[in-house]
């Protein structure tokens, strides 16, 4: 990547040009890493249901790269094939398969020309001779179609920490140097690497793609220079991906996971001489090309997974012992639903009381979530919706707002506390229901 760096910088420029006018239009791109831990169609139904929901709740990622997947009836099991398409090695039998769930609509392609079946040598970067890279977990690559033409997506799972993590830090140091290599040689310059690399955003091997060159562990907070990695900010937080439980929960409306672990950042430095595993720790992480950023307008916005069904129950029935990481390209914070308040129903036949209903219109993308109805006496309503694209839901309101039969004004806020919509009505008579807004 290196050796191409100022022809395809200058390409970026001409890019970045050409399509300034039209920055508007340019679709954000949202990916994740998640690793399953031994992901099977066989597991306990408890766990079974919580990855369900964990998969129902990655509404509006494009590409997800998977670890620790068994084989294709596992993955198709969970991603179903009418709302995803997988990509795996179906020859191997090997437990911690690498894969992809790419998202019903976004264009891809493998080297080999195959569909979804990755050939075990073209569509992997590293061969199986390649010690740095144990079983099959030899980096499986796919480009995807974007805005900018196609971008490599590198999905990676480094050696883990077990055995001695000082012992094994030299063979993710060892990865970390080989993939760099094969970007100097790459002839695209669009790239994004993500995966379980089982160290944080401060050690050596993560240090080592930020820099392009050999590094050691560092805390530190400095720009990147090769590969930008996108969850350092996250560690900076003390922020993690591994190791939560079910009481690691947070929102004052609505129950997130809360993955701030105070002290975690720096206990994976001082452990490192202890040689000790590290309970809690932001192993899975992703990382993109300056250039790729540069067309994005540098703009980011990367989390870890917020739904509490990543960390429900116990050891056994947990989705798994990690949560998934995401980020957006082109966006700088949460995408902000297209709600709308389309009807109210304030003055219902007879009691009003657990009769009053809102309707609901979706003008965007399909929204799975919770919304905060809030009137204008600051009373507030917890809904939990699900509203496909451009459809309607009406909503009996059962407590908190009431809607007053002499005027109100009530407003409409997503679970992030984004404004959605507000609107007002004056008195209304019985039974006739106010409409806002006409269907788009």
């Amino acid at each position: 990547m290196r050796l191409l760096r100022s022809y395809f910088s200058l390409m970026t420029v001409l890019g970045s040009v050409l399509l300034s006018a039209h920055s508007a239009a340019v679709q954000p791109l949202t990916v994740a890493t998640y690793n399953s831990k031994f992901l099977s169609a066989c597991m306990p139904k408890e766990r079974q249901q919580h990855f369900h929901e964990v998969v129902s709740n990655l509404s509006g990622v494009d590409i997800v790269a998977l670890q620790e997947v068994r084989d294709r009836f596992a993955a198709e099991y969970y991603f179903r094939p009418d709302s995803w398409t997988v990509v795996i090695d179906d020859e191997s039998t090997d437990d911690m398969n690498l894969a992809y769930a790419i998202r019903k609509g976004l264009l891809y392609k493998l080297e080999s020309g195959q569909s979804t079946n990755a050939d075990s040598q073209s569509d992997f970067v590293f061969s199986r001779e390649n010690s740095n890279f144990i079983d099959d977990r030899r980096v499986l690559k796919i480009d995807i179609s974007t805005d900018f033409g196609y971008v490599t997506v590198l999905n990676h799972h480094a050696k883990s920490r077990y055995n001695g993590r000082a012992i094994t830090e030299q063979q993710r140091l060892n990865s970390a140097l080989d993939i760099i290599d094969y970007l100097d040689h790459s002839l695209n310059n669009r790239v994004i690497l993500l995966g379980d690399f089982n160290d944080t955003p401060d050690d050596a091997s993560a240090n080592t793609l930020e820099l392009g060159r050999l590094s050691d562990r560092e805390l530190e907070n400095a720009k990147d220079s090769y590969l930008i990695n996108l969850t350092e900010p996250l560690a900076a937080q003390d922020r993690v991906s591994y190791g939560l439980k079910s009481n690691a929960v947070t929102g004052a409306y609505f129950q997130k996971v809360n993955p701030i672990v105070l002290g975690s950042r720096q206990a994976n430095l001082d452990n490192f001489y202890s040689d000790s595993v590290n309970s809690h720790g932001l192993y899975d992480q992703i990382f993109i090309s300056p250039e790729l950023a540069e067309l994005y307008g540098n703009k980011s916005f990367t989390r870890v997974f917020e739904h509490t069904s990543a960390i429900a129950g116990n050891q056994d029935t947990r989705a798994s012992d990690h949560i998934p990481v995401l980020t957006t390209l082109g966006l700088s914070n949460h995408a902000k639903p297209e709600l709308a308040i389309k009807a109210l129903l304030p003055n219902p036949i007879g009691s009003d009381s657990q009769n009053e209903t809102i309707t609901l219109r979706n003008n965007g993308f399909g929204y799975r979530g919770g919304l905060i109805l809030r009137d204008a006496s600051n009373h507030s309503s917890l809904l939990e919706v699900d509203l496909p694209s451009l459809s309607e839901i009406t909503v009996t309101l059962r407590s908190g707002v009431t809607l007053n039969n002499s005027g109100d004004t009530i407003s409409l806020f997503d679970e992030h506390e984004q404004h959605l919509d507000s609107v007002t009505y004056s008195s209304c008579k019985e039974g006739v229901e106010i409409t806002f807004k006409d269907e788009k």
